[in-house]
C-alpha cells in the first residue's frame, strides 16, 4: 500500500472498504443495536483502519489494525452486559423434580402398557404363557375396577 492519504484517495479507501469492511461491520454491529449509530461509528472506524493502514503492507498485521480500529471506533461506548444475544440463553428452572416426576410416570405408563400387550399377545397363542401377575390383576384390580366403573 501506497503512503498517501486514504482521504485523498477515495479509490484505496474503497479497496480497503471492500476488502475489510465487512469484518469491522460484523465486529460493530456485536456491540451495537442501533443503526444509524453503526453506520456513523463503522464510517469512524473505517477512517481510523484507513490511517493505520497507510504504513503497513503485511496483510496479518491488517487484520490486528482492523481490531484496533474497531476498538478506537467503540470507544467511549457502553458495553453490553451479559450475553449477546438473550434468547438463545434459558434460564434454568426449579431443582428438576417437575422434570423427574413426569419422567417417573412417563416410565411406570409405559411399563404398564408393555405389561398389558405383553398379556395381548400372550392370548392370541403368539407369545408362550408366562403368568406375570395377570392372575393377581385378574382376582384384585378387576373386581376393584368393576365396582369402581359399576359393572
Amino acid at each position: 500500500m501506497q503512503n498517501r492519504s486514504f482521504r485523498l484517495d477515495p479509490a484505496k479507501y474503497l479497496e480497503l472498504s471492500g476488502q475489510y469492511g465487512w469484518k469491522l461491520y460484523s465486529h460493530l454491529s456485536e456491540r451495537i443495536e442501533d443503526r444509524k449509530m453503526l453506520s456513523e461509528i463503522y464510517e469512524k472506524g473505517m477512517e481510523r483502519f484507513c490511517e493505520l493502514a497507510e504504513t503497513c503492507e503485511d496483510p496479518d498485521v491488517l487484520e490486528n489494525l482492523l481490531a484496533d480500529a474497531a476498538e478506537y471506533a467503540c470507544e467511549g461506548l457502553k458495553k453490553p452486559e451479559g450475553p449477546l444475544n438473550p434468547a438463545k440463553t434459558k434460564p434454568r428452572k426449579g431443582s428438576g423434580f417437575g422434570f423427574w416426576l413426569a419422567f417417573t410416570a412417563l416410565l411406570l405408563l409405559n411399563l404398564a402398557c408393555l405389561w398389558v400387550i405383553l398379556g395381548i399377545l400372550m392370548d392370541m397363542g403368539i407369545l408362550p404363557e408366562i403368568d406375570l401377575g395377570y392372575s393377581w390383576a385378574q382376582n384384585t384390580v378387576m373386581p376393584w375396577l368393576g365396582q369402581l366403573f359399576g359393572n
